[in-house]
């Protein structure tokens, strides 16, 4: 009985929804079409009514058993909490007709009659084993407009599918600015529109912002703490004041006629901030106080959208520093990142009297509704991932949103009252922006999507990739196919390597996989585990204006002595985690980590180990088993699986003022493709003087190579996180070829790279290719038993693994390196 009220309450308010009162048409249309995409506005119910409405009919027609609906969303969350609304909606608890699927957690629905939303990412992982999706009648695709690379590959082959299966229903949910073109790519499909359900939404932007908070920008003041360094301070403001000269004359060009022409409606104040282009860059102290101005106005729940983590992580501690905000406060970070149990705290409404905040990403744009928001601070960024097709290089960069963004944000103001929109940009740089951020899979490296459509067994990656909805450029497809078979995950035909299935079958990058695999095969998994993590996420350092010498020498302390950014961070985490709960803390405050990134990252460790464990390769999810750790404290083996993790990414390093006391010993480092690189500030290879090398801070200076991670344009072009290594990893994991060296008989040249060679005699080269072979079989068959992997090998195994680990072990331990000559020339083969 109280569960029929229950459900009766929840079906009046159903049907107050816009989706709900257009069902016959939405129905209609179903039952007509193969594919349907419906476009709605922001709170108009789809996500929630679109597949209720689908089954209930099923079930009134007494063909209930003849539904099972999926329906994916771009993230967890939204996958987890729209389940557990539905399942309130139909006075249920989780697991009966609905459930859902989530990347490790997971509520199952019973297996007819069912609604079961999951990510998107899952149903490729479906789609992998059951091509057909024999289980299921509907397929709901919801947050089209999103594009990202998921999404776009699920419609590639769900439009191959539906060819087959004529009674496989698809339907795509978007937004308004999308629907047309995707109605185009389903052959001109039918489009249902339903309108919003919401009170009006003012919108404010930056120039009335200025005015109701009389803010005015800070200038940052240059201060001179020795004469000494006169020169170089007034060099350093003379740089400054150019550059700030640049910057007035490019803003005022652009927005200058807009400004004249509201000049007069407009404060003095506000006139002369507006010139200054400081105000456009995303500006904390103008974000808290703004939160101050609406905390003291009406009541109501504030939704702040931020470009990323760090940023929220930024906002709160200026938020605890202002002393305004206390317990009649409730703040709350909202990001992918975050624990599931966490980020549903959102949903609570909080005490009478007490103000709600979510600081969020863009996570918060869609598919989850917080009922309470009254007010949306929009800082108008976004952090995008980009790629220079031309150089290959990857970029990261904060970027100006786009339109529909902006619609969309809004969108979460005025649920349950009228709501008010705050959005730091100007209304003239509004209608500038791009109607639509490019689909994800035009401005990646396509690394990953390539071994998706490996494992999907698409065929060709350039023909598969042709048939998604954007198609990406022809150059940046064929990058990522010879990087990956450099890296041994394809072979020459583009088919998948027995490595190349366990790397799509993790959720990380490539590099990210294979260093996992290694980890757990050589016996040092924490290490390596923890390595991934930062390289799935971000560097736990902190960046502290003024410490910039305290952070790079504690940063060496944790690299003890090794070459090595990926042996500091490794130990900065493991170190973190030995602490106790109650110390580790103060450990990450003493040592210039973030604390909240570490928690993440140990997170995203157990992640890692449930899902090697899922796959075979581990008998137990505990990265920190002794078996598996066995090799944990040698780092000449650990810089050797980076290498090999990393591989093709590879420079040359020309060591100089080695053996000063007084210079600066410092490498120069060559691609073979770009040249000259400069290796980034934040590494512990930079700026090695003598006296710090006397102390331990870099034992074995003189690795002739070296692996980084990224290689990105900023100002230069720099390598992120590096790792210097001698010749043997390489030769062991990487390419291998041998042949003659016409000018010298006794010698053979063995392949770095395509484009590089080392020179050694032609017993040592047969040596070394005899044990290369031995290490592929061992390897290859390690990557192909089923279950368990990371068990103890037979005697062969551990003959040549033993052999291996002890070369790479020797040859680091030794100081043989190349010094730069006065003229930095070296020869083609790089010998």
């Amino acid at each position: 009985m109280v569960g029929k009220l229950s459900y009766n309450k929840m079906l009046q308010f159903r049907e107050n929804l816009p989706a709900y009162k257009k069902k016959e048409n939405i129905l209609d249309n179903i039952d007509k079409s193969q594919v349907l995409v419906i476009s709605g506005e922001t709170g108009c119910g789809k996500s929630t009514q679109i597949p209720q409405l689908i089954l209930d009919r099923a079930m009134n027609n007494m063909t209930g058993a003849n539904v099972r609906i999926l329906v994916t969303q771009p993230r967890r969350i939204a996958a987890s909490s729209l389940a557990m609304r539905v399942a309130k909606e139909r006075a249920e608890m989780l697991g009966i007709s609905v459930g859902y699927s989530v990347r490790l957690e997971k509520v199952e629905s019973r297996p007819r009659g069912s609604i079961i939303f999951c990510t998107t990412g899952v149903l490729l992982t479906e789609l992998e084993v059951n091509q057909a999706l024999s289980n299921y009648s509907h397929i709901i695709l919801d947050e089209v407009h999103e594009r990202d690379t998921n999404v776009d590959l699920a419609m590639a082959v769900l439009k191959q599918i539906l060819k087959k299966r004529k009674d496989l229903k698809l339907i795509l949910m978007s937004a308004t600015l999308d629907a047309e073109a995707l109605s185009t790519y389903f052959d001109n499909c039918p489009v249902v529109f339903i309108e919003g359900l919401a009170y009006p939404v003012t919108d404010v932007y930056l120039e009335d912002i200025l005015k109701l908070t009389h803010y005015q920008i800070k200038k940052e003041v240059l201060k001179k703490h020795k004469m000494q360094k006169w020169k170089k301070f007034e060099k350093k403001v003379q740089s400054r004041e150019a550059n700030e000269l640049e910057q007035y004359i490019k803003h005022n060009a652009e927005i200058g006629p807009w400004l004249e022409s509201i000049k007069n409606n407009i404060p003095l104040d506000v006139y002369k901030t507006l010139k200054d282009p400081e105000i456009e860059a995303f500006n904390i102290d103008l974000i808290v106080v703004l939160l101050k101005y609406i905390c003291n106005g009406e009541p109501g729940a504030i939704l702040v959208f931020l470009p990323g983590i760090g940023e929220i992580t930024k906002v709160m501690r200026c938020m605890e520093l202002s002393g305004f905000f206390n317990e009649r406060h409730e703040i709350y970070p909202l990001h992918s990142k975050l624990a599931t149990l966490e980020q549903h705290k959102i949903f609570m409404r909080p005490p009478l009297g007490v103000r709600k905040i979510i600081l969020a990403t863009n996570i918060a744009e869609t598919s989850i509704t917080i009922d309470d928001i009254v007010y949306v601070v929009d800082c108008g960024r976004i952090k995008v991932s980009g790629l220079n097709v031309e150089q290959n290089i990857s970029t990261l960069k904060t970027e100006w949103v786009s339109k529909a963004n902006l619609h969309q944000r809004r969108g979460r103001a005025g649920r349950c009252q009228p709501g008010i929109c705050y959005s730091l940009l100007t209304s003239y740089r509004a209608q500038k922006l791009a109607d639509r951020l490019l689909p994800e899979l035009q401005r990646s490296n396509l690394l990953e999507p390539v071994l998706m459509v490996k494992k999907l067994r698409l065929g060709l990656a350039y023909t598969a990739l042709q048939t998604v909805p954007s198609p990406p450029a022809e150059k940046t497809v064929e990058s990522a196919v010879r990087h990956l078979q450099k890296c041994g995950a394809l072979y020459k035909t583009e088919t998948l390597t027995p490595l190349g299935w366990h790397l799509a079958r993790l959720p990380v990058h490539p590099a990210a996989g294979k260093l996992l695999l290694f980890g757990a095969l050589f016996g040092c998994l924490d290490r390596a585990a923890s390595v991934a993590a930062v390289w799935s996420y971000k560097d736990p350092f902190l960046f502290v204006m003024g410490k910039e010498f305290e952070i790079k020498a504690v940063k060496r302390r944790f690299a003890m002595g090794e070459p090595s950014d990926h042996v500091a961070m490794s130990e900065a985490i493991m170190q973190w985690e030995s602490c106790s709960y109650r110390d580790r803390r103060s450990f990450a405050y003493d040592h210039f980590l973030s604390n909240n990134t570490l928690e993440l990252l140990v997170d995203m460790k157990k992640q890692l180990g449930e899902n090697l464990t899922q796959m075979g390769f581990l008998s137990s999810s505990d990265l920190h088993a002794q078996w598996e750790n066995r090799n944990w404290n040698n780092m000449s083996l650990f810089k050797a699986i980076v290498a090999a993790a990393l591989y093709p990414n590879v420079a040359q390093v020309r060591w100089r003022n080695l053996k000063s006391v007084k210079k600066h010993t410092s490498i120069k480092a060559v691609c073979p493709v770009d040249g000259k690189v400069r290796i980034h500030k934040s590494s512990v290879m930079t700026c090695l003087h003598g006296t710090q090398r006397r102390e331990g801070i870099c034992n074995n200076p003189g690795a002739n190579w070296l692996v980084y991670w990224l290689k990105q344009r900023m100002s230069d072009l720099f390598l992120i996180d590096v790792n210097l290594v001698y010749t043997l990893p390489l030769l062991f994991f990487g390419e291998f070829s041998v042949k003659e060296d016409l000018e010298n008989p006794e010698d053979c040249l063995m392949s770095i790279t395509k484009t590089i060679n080392v020179r050694c005699n032609k017993n040592s080269a047969n040596t070394i290719l005899k044990l290369r072979i031995l290490l592929d079989k061992v390897l290859a068959n390690k990557v192909t038993k089923t279950c368990p992997h990371s068990v103890k090998q037979s005697q062969f195994e551990d003959v040549v693994l033993k052999t291996v680990i002890e070369l790479i072990t020797a040859e680091d331990e030794q100081a043989d390196y190349i010094e730069d000559d006065v003229s930095g020339a070296s020869d083609d083969n790089g010998r």
